[in-house]
């Protein structure tokens, strides 16, 4: 912002390519500004997309859905059937 710097730490992952996750990131910013999420928020949110970007090869094939992006910023473990 104009008068404050704000910082939040990258999720760990294992990359399998990079390719995609500035324009994930960036897209997961924008969502989180369109729908309302503080700074803070906006910035994890675009953390986790960016992050998830990178453990897909291929640039748009690794962006995640909603319901992917939540549970891992939120470190919450997802069990599939």
């Amino acid at each position: 912002t104009k008068s404050e710097w704000h910082e939040k730490e990258a999720f760990p992952v294992i990359p399998v390519d990079t390719v995609g996750a500035g324009d994930g990131y960036d897209a997961g910013y924008i969502y989180g500004y369109l729908n309302g999420l503080s700074i803070d928020e906006r910035l994890a949110f675009a953390n986790g997309v960016g992050a998830l970007v990178t453990t897909v090869a291929g640039d748009n094939e690794g962006l995640p859905y909603l319901d992917e992006v939540m549970p891992f910023i939120q470190n919450e473990i997802v069990i599939e059937r």
